[in-house]
């Protein structure tokens, strides 16, 4: 008898369960909507930094290295950017402590790889004479690639 009672309460819930709508989303035909606060890929401005090296040394894992050089007029400017993300914990910190949002944090998801070496990044690299060598990473479109946006995403 014990066991009929056990049994009408797991088909109970089992039905219960079956009638319920689905919680999973069926990636990536369907994209999910996530928090304001949520911490996915990275999102490179370099014509907002000012090599001042705050973000590498708020990271916790040495991920970002930033090589900067003092103009003539006593401004540091941006030479070299480059995030190795195998290393990297999402944290957020370098994004705190960058105070002229030049690195923000995306909600991308697709971050897997099965390459390693695919996660070791230049951002922005200026060559000598002045131009701007071509970025490893991905641009963000039209729009934000004419805007100097870099995004960092697999």
């Amino acid at each position: 008898m014990a066991h009929g009672i056990g049994a009408l309460r797991g088909l109970r819930v089992t039905m219960g369960v079956f009638l319920t709508k689905p919680i999973t989303v069926e990636y990536p035909f369907r994209k999910v909507k996530f928090s304001p606060v949520y911490r996915g890929g990275f999102c490179f401005y370099p014509n907002n930094c000012n090599a001042c090296k705050s973000c590498q040394n708020a990271c916790p894992n040495s991920v970002i290295t930033v090589t900067g050089v003092r103009g003539e007029d006593k401004k540091m400017r941006l030479v070299k950017y480059e995030m190795d993300l195998q290393y990297c914990l999402y944290c957020g910190l370098c994004r705190e402590a960058c105070n002229k949002d030049a690195l923000i944090m995306t909600d991308h998801i697709d971050l897997a790889t099965y390459d390693r070496g695919v996660l070791k990044m230049e951002l922005y690299e200026k060559q000598p004479d002045g131009p701007v060598r071509p970025a490893a990473a991905k641009t963000a479109g039209s729009a934000a690639g004419a805007a100097g946006q870099r995004e960092v995403s697999q």
